[in-house]
């Protein structure tokens, strides 16, 4: 067993995780099997839900461990990136009261600073017997990581649903040796740099997390992508499946789901049980991207055969996520957090508006990293004839990867220059500074005073600011 040192405080502890950004991310799973080894394996028996994907795995996590809570189940939940606290990345909702006292107040459940400051000194000890070895610092993702397996045993997990933080088959979250379902979301093109270039390799990566015993269930790419994707997704996974010999596999498609309302207050639809059952169950989420329905399959489908039904009506039904899609100011001007930073984000952005403000006036402010597609993300949202774009307000996340915020207006005006003549987003106002909150509350302004609605996206490394300006500052 390590010696645990020097105790180290919530600040020491978060400043010793910043500073090993530096060693930045690095795929492989050596460094986090020596960590835990020397921590003790700890929660290696615990049960577990493994979630990889592109787009909606953290909603897909929140709603399949909510409706586990709601079912009497002790879920732990691990998700990434925070938006306001770094400690609601690790959580543990302790049955259907935890679950009510979640939807009351979203810091409810978070690991505590004094027990994320007492388990990281015990990681730090590890840590230097790493380096005395030889071996490479381990990540800030693995850290993390290993700290939530701590977490998650100590407080003695009924089932944890663990989503995966880069592709699947190399994160530190793979440590785990039998997860009793793996759970595939959306799959797109992102981090291309480090999980390949094409959706053949993508997908390689994200079903790494398939293992022998365990159930899949998966979010059916046709619902989302070309039909010559869509096969060449379901080629990779299907054989994956078969080389690890799964237990079951269950593909979750649109079909299954028949809309009855949508509003700003959430939407509601009826959900196909199963095929040899012509029943419907009514459920509700207000969750609003157009998505989130198909979410809400994959995580009911997920949850078969471990809660009833109602159970997985009550988790949904009671599941918020910050800052996708999520109304942060309900008037004057009406304002939006979406966190969507890739192509298929953006789309769903688009269409998402569309349903919901279409013909409104909109002032966009958007932050992006340099390393993502963000002027098709950029085209998709300033093209649509759908709503009027009165001004985009660009910035810059608080982030070494970040674009510049003149470089991303530059990119904003060159669209807009390019846009028919007929178009009303042509003469759209284009304003840049770094400074997120300065250009928040100069979009808030500019959408009070055209009446328009405010949406923020692009980046979710800048949503925690953006989030605590407008619900705080704001709404005061």
């Amino acid at each position: 067993m390590e010696k645990e040192g020097i105790p180290l405080d919530y600040c020491e502890a978060r400043n010793y995780l910043t500073d090993t950004l530096k060693f930045g991310s690095r795929l492989g799973l050596d460094r986090m099997n020596q960590l835990m080894e020397l921590l003790g394996n700890p929660g290696e028996k615990l049960r577990y839900l493994h979630v990889a994907g592109t787009n909606g795995k953290g909603s897909v996590t929140m709603m399949t461990a909510n409706s586990l809570a709601a079912g009497g189940y002790r879920v732990g939940i691990y998700t990434s990136p925070y938006v306001e606290r770094f400690t609601e990345r690790i959580r543990v909702v302790d049955g259907r009261q935890g679950l009510l006292l979640f939807s009351e107040d979203e810091t409810h459940g978070e690991i505590s600073e004094e027990d994320f400051a007492s388990y990281f000194t015990r990681i730090r000890s590890c840590i230097d017997r790493m380096l005395e070895s030889g071996m490479e610092h381990p990540t800030e993702f693995e850290l993390i990581t290993a700290l939530a397996f701590l977490h998650f045993e100590k407080t003695v997990c009924d089932i944890v649903v663990l989503e995966t933080g880069l592709g699947g088959s190399l994160d530190s979250t793979n440590w785990i040796r039998s997860p009793e379902k793996c759970i595939i979301t959306a799959i797109g093109y992102d981090h291309m740099d480090r999980l390949g270039d094409t959706i053949e390799e993508i997908t390689s990566k994200k079903a790494g997390i398939i293992k022998s015993g365990a159930e899949v269930v998966m979010y059916d790419p046709n619902d989302y992508t070309s039909p010559s994707e869509a096969r060449a997704i379901l080629s990779v996974v299907m054989e994956r499946c078969a080389g690890v010999k799964v237990k079951g596999f269950t593909l979750v498609g649109s079909g299954r789901i028949r809309m009855q309302s949508y509003s700003v207050e959430g939407q509601t639809f009826l959900y196909h049980n199963s095929e040899n059952d012509n029943s419907e169950t009514e459920f509700h989420t207000s969750l609003l991207g157009v998505y989130q329905p198909m979410n809400c399959a994959v995580a009911i489908e997920s949850c078969r055969g471990m809660v009833p039904m109602e159970a997985m009506q009550t988790g949904i039904r009671l599941t918020k996520w910050p800052a996708r899609m999520e109304r942060i100011r309900e008037e004057n001007p009406v304002a939006f957090l979406d966190g969507g930073h890739n192509l298929q984000g953006a789309i769903a952005l688009r269409d998402t508006l569309h349903r919901l403000e279409a013909g409104q006036r909109i002032v966009f402010l958007c932050g992006v990293m340099k390393d993502k597609e963000y002027k098709k993300m950029l085209d998709i949202l300033l093209s649509s004839d759908q709503y009027q774009v009165e001004g985009v307000f660009c910035t810059r996340p608080d982030n070494a990867r970040a674009l510049p915020a003149s470089l991303l207006a530059k990119s904003v005006s060159e669209i807009l220059d390019n846009l028919p003549q007929s178009s009303y987003n042509r003469f759209a106002t284009v304003i840049f500074d770094d400074n997120v909150s300065l250009m928040t509350d100069k979009a808030l302004e500019e959408a009070m005073a055209g009446n328009a609605v405010f949406v923020a996206f692009g980046s979710l490394y800048m949503a925690g600011e953006i989030r605590r300006k407008v619900r705080h500052d704001w709404n005061q």
